[in-house]
């Protein structure tokens, strides 16, 4: 996650991304019921399968 500030880029820690896309997950897992439970529960997946490494750009 790339940030601007005063015309400099700042690229966020891992453990701070990592902390966003956790929420994120979240807050889709227990999204409030409505006619969108299956996409909340598809983007709730896509982000635990990132987290989980299925994303090859992530480095450990």
């Amino acid at each position: 996650m790339i940030t601007r500030c005063s015309g400099r880029s700042k690229i966020l820690p891992e453990r701070e991304i990592v902390g966003v896309l956790r929420d994120a997950a979240a807050a889709h897992e227990f999204a409030p019921s409505s006619e969108k439970d299956a996409l909340h529960g598809a983007v709730a997946a896509l982000i635990n399968g990132i987290l989980a490494g299925g994303n090859s750009v992530r480095h450990r």
